[in-house]
């Protein structure tokens, strides 16, 4: 498998997990997200999803993708591993880093 092929599926695999987490938290508030152990369990299972992405795409694919916050998405990717639970900074992984992520996905797999 080529690194392009890679990269490739690597995009597809967040932009998947970026739509999921949109579906999941579509409506709630950050309140209603904190409150709901499924859904917050759902949307953190997907939160993972990117993160393990952002770590195993190498630095020069990231480079590459500036307009993603990729030192973000690693740092939450750490606090997620080491079990540090913040219901306020995976809802706005969640709510705003999942559309953001999504959108430059799209973008650059097309270019891909």
């Amino acid at each position: 498998m080529s690194a392009a092929q890679i990269r490739t599926d690597m995009l597809v695999r967040v932009e998947e997990a970026a739509t999921d987490i949109l579906t999941l938290v579509e409506g709630l508030s950050a309140d209603d997200f904190s409150r709901s152990h499924l859904t917050r369990a759902a949307t953190l299972a997907c939160l993972r999803e990117i993160t393990d992405a952002a770590s195993a795409l190498p630095a020069e694919g990231r480079a590459a993708m500036p307009e993603v916050d990729w030192a973000g998405w690693l740092d939450l990717g750490d606090a997620l591993a080491n079990g540090v639970s913040c219901a306020e900074r995976e809802w706005q992984a969640a709510s705003e880093g999942a559309a953001v992520i999504l959108q430059w996905m799209r973008v650059y797999r097309q270019a891909a």
